[in-house]
């Protein structure tokens, strides 16, 4: 079987009318602020932070940190390794944004936290071993940290569903097909995103190495198209199924006092 151009738009053609994310978010301006109060509202019902010293890993536009400062009434820093204009866009007192990057710089400057998350941010990260050791130093003892995190071998991992609408592309296809496919949409060519590969496993791993405690692991999945797996199987039966499976993986973690 080729793997090329020919296959790729077949594919995309057969599940355009059943993409593996029927909605993906907005990416208008306009939509930020509602997205943060519903990620915001969801950090909450998982600890009691008001009042508290927060820190986001890789806040992007800073729309979550703003809206958790001014439902929380706790002091929020955001940062990450580049400003964003719409950092500006956000009015709170109590909420604040630092470049900064926690897997190279000195952060000491940012003290300890009660609570840090960090929001499908890990995936892209080149070092997740330091940004994890990292998250561990600026939690205070007994402190809570919340990571989400995107899985390689997940069929959402590529992040091109909003045109690329079958799973698992980035496994199947060759960075120069992603790159044909755009440009035949007469868009720049590009191919996935960049994600590193970390498995459940690796996370987990690091997760023991470094010391923490797991007190809630949860997953968001995706079942297996078994017609589609049997049709690709000879490269597809490279990962473990349950792997195959799993788009996200959101990990309560504490640093023991």
């Amino acid at each position: 079987m080729k793997y090329d151009l020919e296959l790729f738009l077949e594919l995309n053609k057969l599940y355009e009318s059943k993409p593996i994310v029927p909605a993906p978010r907005s990416l208008k301006p306009a939509s930020l602020p509602a997205q943060g109060e519903k990620s915001a509202k969801r950090l909450m019902e998982m600890s009691d932070l008001t009042n508290k010293r927060i820190l986001e890993v890789g806040c992007g536009r800073g729309h979550i940190a703003s809206a958790l400062a001014r439902l929380t009434n706790s002091k929020v820093t955001g940062i990450d390794i580049r400003n964003y204009k719409e950092w500006d866009l956000w009015t709170e007192d109590n909420v604040e944004y630092i470049i900064c990057d926690i897997t190279q710089d000195d952060f000491s400057s940012l003290g300890k936290f009660d609570f840090i998350y960090s929001n499908s941010v890990l995936e892209h990260v080149k070092h997740p071993y330091s940004m994890l050791k990292s998250i561990y130093s600026l939690l205070k003892p007994g402190a809570l940290a919340h990571v989400c995190a995107n899985l390689y071998r997940g069929p959402q991992a590529s992040h091109r569903y909003r045109e690329v609408f079958f799973p698992w592309p980035h496994l199947l296809f060759e960075d120069s097909v992603f790159e044909e496919f755009y440009t035949s949409l007469g868009r720049r060519a590009m191919g996935p995103s960049w994600v590193n590969r970390l498995s459940v496993a690796d996370y987990l791993r690091y997760f023991e190495i470094i010391g923490f405690q797991i007190t809630e692991k949860r997953f968001w999945e995706s079942p297996i198209d078994e017609e589609f797996y049997n049709r690709f199987e000879d490269k597809l039966s490279r990962y473990p199924r349950f792997d195959l499976e799993k788009n996200f993986l959101l990990a309560t973690l504490q640093r023991p006092n």
